[in-house]
């Protein structure tokens, strides 16, 4: 376990090493963000004095030093707009966002279990076709014009829900549908596949021969051995619905990291985005990891090399 522990946090700080390079890099090539911060009618003294004082006019890979042994530390850097500790800015929204990607996982979850297990157990039925079409509909509905869709019908049509901001539980209800569709369709896809591959096997035909009980046959025998892809997609999914809460909270005003990271973009605020993108890359990589523990307990075939 330590061996195979040891392993993947090595892969990882590569992994994480690549995304902060990139990032840093590909930020670095939108253009000099001291013109942004800076009134129009700033005279290039003024332009040249700023930058040297933010430390953008040394040579490129020496900034990038800086920046990755500021990392190490745990130094995210100071935000270009708000002059405050980036990992401050982020620490204070993560809550929002966490609560949001956490109800659209609920979603998800609701929706995508029950859907894809009946369309598994009445395959080629109409109820089965009607599973693969809402399914279907869920992955090709672009996020931004479901989230309008629904601020235009529930919010100012029939005024059910608030359509901005946050606050209480039904401030989350349309961002997490929202943002947690696309997770169901593709889960619910992904649960029907595995579940009827699992059903033609000769140990459920067996087991059913042997005068065990549908319930049984399913929670004992059908269902472990058809979690682990689902368990895969739905651990990758929480990857999916933080990145993607950028987009949903932008449509809703949320006040999360999402929100915050594309006024980020707009100021070439380099820091703060970079922040964001350190912050979610650890995020994916501790749930792969832990989803790789998993695997162990849910198939005693699975064994950490």
């Amino acid at each position: 376990m330590m061996r195979f522990l040891l392993g993947r946090v090595v892969q990882s700080l590569i992994v994480l090493l690549g995304v902060c390079t990139f990032v840093f890099f590909l930020m670095h090539m939108t253009g000099d963000p001291v013109r942004l911060l800076l009134p129009l009618d700033a005279t290039p003294e003024d332009i040249e004095r700023v930058r040297h004082l933010m430390g953008f006019d040394r040579p490129l890979h020496q900034q990038f030093l800086s920046y990755v042994t500021r990392l190490l530390q745990g130094d995210l850097g100071v935000s270009l707009r708000h002059q405050q500790p980036a990992l401050h800015l982020l620490v204070e929204r993560i809550p929002a966002t966490l609560k949001l990607t956490l109800a659209a996982l609920l979603v998800s979850l609701v929706i995508a279990l029950p859907l894809g297990t009946i369309s598994a157990m009445k395959r080629d039925t109409p109820v089965d076709a009607t599973g693969a079409f809402v399914a279907l509909l869920g992955q090709c509905v672009p996020t931004f014009w479901l989230g309008i869709m629904l601020i235009m019908l529930f919010a100012v049509h029939w005024r059910i829900f608030p359509a901005l901001g946050a606050g209480t539980l039904a401030h989350l209800v349309l961002p997490a549908i929202t943002l947690g569709a696309y997770s169901a369709a593709l889960t619910t896809r992904m649960l029907r596949s595995s579940l009827l591959d699992v059903l033609d096997q000769d140990f459920v035909r067996t087991a059913r021969a042997k005068g065990l009980r549908e319930r049984t046959v399913m929670l004992r025998h059908i269902v472990p051995h058809a979690a682990i892809p689902v368990v895969t997609v739905i651990a990758l999914q929480v990857g999916h619905l933080l990145s993607g809460s950028i987009v949903t909270e932008t449509i809703f005003s949320y006040p999360g990291m999402g929100l915050l990271v594309v006024q980020a973009i707009y100021g070439r605020d380099f820091t703060l985005v970079q922040g964001f993108v350190i912050l979610l890359a650890i995020v994916i990589l501790t749930i792969n990891i832990a989803v790789d523990i998993l695997y162990c307990y849910l198939d005693p075939r699975v064994r950490l090399g």
